[in-house]
């Protein structure tokens, strides 16, 4: 699985993008629910600061990288 994200990132890089990949375990769910209509229901509600503590957790991590990510896109290219 690492090197398939290393060759996404690679990819991205030489194209002129810039990428950051976050390696999640995905061995066992990270919500209660299962199925996609379920699942988006329960992101919805993890946004609104309900939910899961492992949900909660990923949701804010990437939420950290959203800024930085805006910034390079719009700010820089």
């Amino acid at each position: 699985m690492f090197i398939f994200i290393a060759i996404q990132v690679t990819v991205s890089k030489r194209q002129g993008m810039e990428t950051t990949a976050l390696l999640t375990k995905m061995d066992s769910p990270v919500g209660n629910t299962i199925g996609h209509a379920l699942e988006v229901a329960e992101a919805v509600e993890c946004l609104h600061g309900n939910g899961p503590r492992p949900l909660v957790d990923l949701t804010a991590r990437l939420g950290q990288l959203l800024p930085v990510t805006f910034f390079t896109i719009f700010i820089y290219k």
